[in-house]
């Protein structure tokens, strides 16, 4: 897939979210392998799960696999 794609994260605390995005300077970085979505509003609504939510976006996403089929996010 090439495209745009986003990333839903949520967060207990506001303090929790400024700790992640203090360390990140500008760049994000997965340890693992992760999970992505074409549709933003799949992103936002789990972003929605805590009190402090962000989404991420990729505009230039250069490759990318569906695995749709196997998600409990179908």
């Amino acid at each position: 897939y090439q495209g745009p794609i986003y990333r839903g994260l949520s967060f207990a605390s506001k303090r929790k979210i400024k700790k992640l995005l203090k360390n990140r300077k500008n760049v994000w970085k997965e340890d693992g392998i992760t999970s992505f979505s074409r549709n933003k509003s799949v992103a936002e609504e789990l972003a929605r799960k805590d009190k402090w939510g962000l989404v991420l976006s990729c505009d230039n996403n250069k490759s990318a696999i569906p695995f749709w089929n196997i998600s409990a996010f179908s």
